[in-house]
């Protein structure tokens, strides 16, 4: 018997599909890293050049942390003068202002 996956996957996963849809109305070219064995830990889920800006996105439920990599590299992307966002179901508008304000 498979186990159900859990409600915070499932919530993610949903607003992934929600931040791709507004990422190609703007279109925004992005990627995906590959998570696991293949990818670097702590990447954000979307990370995306936006009028030559580094741009990172991290999906997240509302309940959702960042582990431990994923605030590190949120440090570094800063540092590196580049744009590091944690995108919740709640706040997508303000993705969308974002996206809309640094294509100007």
């Amino acid at each position: 018997m498979c186990a159900a996956k859990p409600f915070v996957a499932e919530s993610e996963a949903l607003l992934k599909t929600k931040i791709i849809k507004i990422l190609k109305k703007y279109k925004v070219f992005y990627f995906m890293p590959p998570a696991g064995v293949f990818g670097r830990a702590g990447i954000a889920d979307f990370v995306c050049c936006i009028n030559s800006r580094f741009v990172a996105l991290e999906a997240k439920s509302e309940k959702g942390q960042q582990r431990p990599l994923q605030k590190l590299a949120e440090r570094q992307i800063k540092q590196a003068d580049g744009v590091y966002l944690l995108v919740r179901p709640s706040n997508l508008e303000t993705l969308e202002l974002f996206l809309n304000d640094i294509q100007k």
